[in-house]
């Protein structure tokens, strides 16, 4: 894999190039300009503020009510709703147990390697099943891995919790003239599709937005809209000090217009009382509790 450091000089300036070109105007990325210009809040200060807070969120478990809407083989359209709960532990670990009217009806979850999803109530005469692939796989394709809108690690990144990176050639970060917003945009590391994530971030409380991840050619692929912000209980965080986290969050593909919404409440570290524990990231325990009928390996079956 070769990595953007290895780019040759020419080629990366290039690409720094056209990828401030669509910041400035936006046509082919979401079809409207947008004017920028150089931000009177230093990128320095803004990750200072941003991180603090970033860093403060190591676990997260909230309940939450769920909206999806997904596109089928044959381009139907299906909508679902359920409850469950979200247990995230950085930098990859996540679980999400979607149930309805009390009865499990999806698992989503990840870790530092794989990601999954149990369907545990299929449509009639269909067997119970899993669907699990690496995140290391996932990132070569542009194809639509899972039914549902975003894979584990997207989601963690769409959430607003990641810390910026610090300043560096390839980043850019603007002002958008018309609402005001800061907006930085990073290459992801290594991505061997050339992916970028855009920020935008409101200048007066420093909470991102809106988050987009960006194909090789400045197209928004992703959109996440966050809202509804709200302190994380952290154990041994005093009040004024707690990270806020959104607890609505609008997730949208643009190919399909497939979406999952998120509601969360309850929300906390997980720590006290203990909620988060290693079992509900490890996939080989769920697989043998849930039992599935099926496994089915998105990539390559393991030797």
């Amino acid at each position: 894999m070769q990595s953007q450091s290895s780019i040759p000089s020419a080629r990366r300036h290039q690409r720094i190039l056209y990828l401030l070109a669509c910041v400035i105007s936006l046509p082919a990325c979401n079809g409207a300009k947008t004017d920028v210009t150089k931000p009177d809040i230093p990128y320095t200060t803004l990750i200072s503020k941003y991180n603090t807070r970033a860093n403060h969120i190591k676990q997260i478990w909230a309940r939450t009510v769920i909206e999806f809407q997904w596109t089928d083989k044959d381009k139907k359209k299906h909508s679902e709703q359920g409850s469950g709960t979200l247990m995230l532990r950085k930098p990859l670990d996540l679980a999400l147990p979607i149930n309805k009217l009390g009865t499990p009806l999806l698992w989503l979850g990840s870790d530092k390697n794989r990601f999954w999803l149990f369907e545990l109530k299929p449509p009639k005469d269909q067997p119970t099943r899993v669907y699990v692939g690496t995140h290391a796989e996932a990132g070569k394709t542009s194809r639509r891995i899972l039914s549902i809108p975003t894979q584990p690690d997207q989601l963690i990144q769409l959430l607003g919790i990641t810390p910026l990176p610090s300043h560096s050639s390839d980043l850019q970060y603007v002002v958008d003239k018309t609402s005001k917003n800061l907006v930085v945009t990073i290459p992801i590391k290594d991505s061997p599709l050339k992916l970028s994530r855009r920020i935008t971030i409101d200048p007066t409380t420093l909470l991102p937005i809106q988050i987009q991840f960006i194909d090789a050619n400045m197209k928004v692929t992703t959109t996440a809209l966050l809202s509804e912000f709200k302190p994380l209980q952290v154990k041994g965080l005093p009040f004024g000090s707690l990270p806020k986290i959104p607890t609505r969050i609008a997730i949208s593909v643009t190919a399909t217009g497939d979406s999952l919404k998120l509601h969360l409440s309850d929300q906390y570290d997980g720590i006290d009382p203990p909620r988060i524990r290693d079992f509900q990231f490890d996939f080989d325990r769920l697989k043998e509790f849930h039992e599935p009928e099926k496994t089915h390996y998105l990539f390559k079956a393991p030797k």
